[in-house]
């Protein structure tokens, strides 16, 4: 998905809702701005994940409340944990 936005004359910047939505971006949720060849990438902070049951639903504990589970956060975080693995095997 490739998006444009403008950014206003105080520095602004507006993510449309479906990217927030989509990466979990929240009003007055801190970001970090990390610099790079190509330009600036946004990453939200957030605290450590993990998954909790709650009743017949399975959520992700985001460390502000819990949200339902979507096929992205899963994703995201079974790369994270396959890519753990591979770190884990490559210092033997």
């Amino acid at each position: 998905m490739n998006t444009v936005t403008q950014i206003d004359a105080s520095g602004r910047l507006v993510i449309p809702k479906k990217l927030r939505k989509r990466y979990g971006l929240e009003s007055g949720q801190r970001v970090h701005l990390v610099p790079g060849d190509e330009g600036v990438t946004l990453v939200p902070e957030r605290s450590q994940r993990r998954f909790i049951k709650r009743g017949p639903i399975l959520t992700i504990d985001t460390g502000a409340g819990t949200a339902p589970l979507e096929i992205f956060d899963v994703s995201h975080l079974r790369e994270d944990h396959l890519e753990e693995k591979i770190d884990e095997n490559r210092h033997r």
